[in-house]
């Protein structure tokens, strides 16, 4: 998977950059932050599961779900 390019300024000073791993329950339904109740959501499985199957589909688990 290839990265978005994007530009970082020289520090002044040493810097750190945590990873930080965020993976909601399958079933959640999120909407985006400072979005309104009633405004539609994301349900996190299908839209994780579809990005997964679109992006690998040579994948041996993308071929079980498939069948």
């Amino acid at each position: 998977m290839e990265g978005i390019p994007y530009r970082v300024r020289l520090a002044e000073r040493e810097r750190y950059a945590p990873a930080y791993f965020h993976e909601p329950h399958f079933d959640a339904r999120m909407r985006p932050l400072g979005g309104r109740r009633g405004e539609e959501t994301l349900h996190h499985g299908p839209h994780v599961t579809g990005m997964l199957m679109r992006c690998y589909p040579e994948r041996a688990t993308t071929r079980r779900i498939l069948r």
